[in-house]
């Protein structure tokens, strides 16, 4: 932290007072935190949050104001205490008191440099602590369910010593403070007694007078720069969470003019010479890619681990930027418009599913737009409720089944429903919404293959009208689609109909049929209609 924004810091205390300051400050920082990117949620480990927002503001509230204040206090006094000495001492004690002054700041010096970096380490080795505390309360259940509890304890306890280590020599330093400005205390009581043993001059009044301020001047020097090490390091905490308040920010939530109400009416994509790059100074990760999907198609995306199928889905949301080329949603490039309007307008079902605590209404309907018929009957499609089944209206039903009553609870992130259950929810709220387009990034990983049929038929029926890009590993989930893309390092290598791509035994897509075994390969074919 520059000198500029530390004099601005603390005239900020001075004027308004610490508490509301650190108020203040904290709100700042928040409000920079969470809508300068949605990203640094999913990048920034929750003991970071809990160390920086937590541990670091509870030091700025309560110690830097303290700090500050006390050490104007005994800078002041030990200027006076020096002053009054001086003058009754004479040249001698001056000379002397510019020699152990320059001992004083060298000692002062290394306690300080020293001090800040054992409180910055501290700093860094508590965020695995909240860390571990956060995952293990978490996960309690599936940690006791694989008998894990003595691994997280041992990892607990190794934390614990790591961070104590730099606390005990913070404190070792300290001491270490002490004992040398307790020597240089007896050394400048012992010189002023001698100053006034050689002066005659000087009254046994004027000398007592004298040795009383020069046994303070070492207190108030130890003091001194104990408080003002303090601050430093309570600076050091503003250090570090002011890097959040600096995040670079996403662009706008909303772009004038503003897309139609409307759009996109068609579903229509184009891709130009796609360019994503997650740094400027890394390779890209697509390259150069090029196609369009016409509207209503249904386009399923292959590819090995990190051949950029996932970074695709995320370009269209703008969670990563083109660093090149563009993307067109009926002809309208996505980086010319707000991402409120385009967010809002389009629909990703992921792979490992959000699932919003409160009820089961307030977790399909976030913002109550929906009538309980239409819930029930997106429930139906992915196959939650059987497709006889009312709504749950008597009480003989309402215990039935958790998705037959809209007021079920829903736990924190979905807690008490299955991973495949959190994606039929989101498939379900993806019904409901009824976009355009539609990107599904291995949206039935988690389910068996008898519901993964049944929630294809509801995509081809729920969504007929819609544009969809599904990313799968699956190959039964995409066989009956109407184009295949499949990606190799950033590249489209292949894109065209399953039943062509399979006709053609050199392609790299009837390798990986091929690859499931014979009857697999002879089922795709079949589904493809080839």
């Amino acid at each position: 932290m520059n000198l500029r924004a530390r004099i601005l810091l603390i005239a900020l205390y001075a004027d308004f007072g610490g508490l509301h300051a650190s108020k203040v400050l904290h709100q700042r920082l928040l409000e920079g935190v969470l809508f300068a990117n949605i990203r640094f949620h999913d990048t920034i480990s929750r003991g970071r949050l809990l160390n920086r927002f937590g541990k670091d503001f509870e030091g700025i509230d309560s110690n830097l104001p303290d700090n500050f204040g006390r050490s104007v206090i005994f800078g002041l006094s030990a200027m006076t205490s020096t002053i009054t000495v001086s003058t009754v001492g004479g040249l001698p004690f001056i000379l002397a008191a510019g020699l152990l002054g320059t001992v004083y700041y060298n000692v002062s010096k290394i306690y300080g440099q020293t001090s800040r970096d054992m409180r910055r380490l501290d700093s860094v080795t508590r965020s695995p602590l909240y860390s571990i505390y956060g995952e293990t309360i978490a996960g309690v259940t599936v940690v006791r369910a694989f008998g894990a509890s003595s691994k997280y304890l041992r990892d607990m306890l190794r934390c614990v010593d790591t961070n104590c280590n730099p606390y005990y020599w913070m404190w070792g330093v300290n001491r270490w403070l002490s004992a040398r400005f307790n020597l240089l205390s007896a050394v400048v009581v012992g010189m002023a007694g001698f100053v006034i043993v050689l002066t005659p001059s000087i009254s046994s009044s004027t000398a007592g007078f004298a040795l009383t301020f020069a046994s303070t001047i070492t207190f108030d020097l130890l003091f001194l720069v104990r408080r003002f090490v303090g601050l430093e390091q309570s600076m050091v905490a503003i250090e570090r969470v002011k890097e959040f308040s600096e995040i670079k920010r996403e662009p706008a939530e909303f772009i004038e003019p503003r897309p139609s109400s409307e759009w996109p009416a068609n579903g229509e994509v184009k891709v130009e010479d796609l360019v994503i790059r997650y740094a400027p100074e890394l390779p890209p990760v697509l390259h150069g890619l090029n196609f369009e999907v016409k509207p209503g198609e249904k386009v399923g995306i292959l590819g090995r681990t990190g051949s950029g199928k996932s970074t695709l889905a995320l370009s269209f949301f703008r969670f990563v930027e083109p660093s090149e080329g563009r993307i067109l949603i009926d002809d309208v490039d996505i980086t010319k418009i707000g991402l409120t309007d385009l967010r809002s307008k389009l629909t990703i079902i992921p792979q490992d599913p959000t699932i919003l605590s409160g009820t089961l209404r307030s977790t399909l309907d976030v913002f109550g737009e929906y009538e309980d018929a239409a819930i029930y009957e997106a429930l139906r499609r992915v196959h939650l409720i059987p497709s006889g089944d009312a709504e749950a209206e008597d009480e003989s039903t309402v215990n039935a089944s958790v998705f037959r009553n809209l007021d079920s609870s829903v736990s924190e992130g979905g807690e008490n429903f299955s991973t495949g259950e959190k994606q039929l929810l989101c498939m379900a709220r993806a019904i409901l919404k009824r976009t355009k387009v539609i990107v599904m990034d291995e949206a039935t990983a988690s389910v068996d293959y008898a519901t993964d049929e049944l929630i294809g038929k509801t995509i081809r029926q729920g969504f007929a009208e819609s544009t969809i890009l599904t990313i799968a590993h699956r190959l039964r989930t995409i066989i009956d689609y109407d184009r295949i893309m499949l990606l190799d390092q950033g590249k489209i290598v292949e894109f065209d109909k399953p039943a062509k791509l399979l006709q053609d035994t050199s392609s790299k897509f009837y390798a990986l049929c091929k690859a499931t075994g014979k009857n697999e390969l002879a089922m795709l074919k079949k589904l493809a209609g080839a």
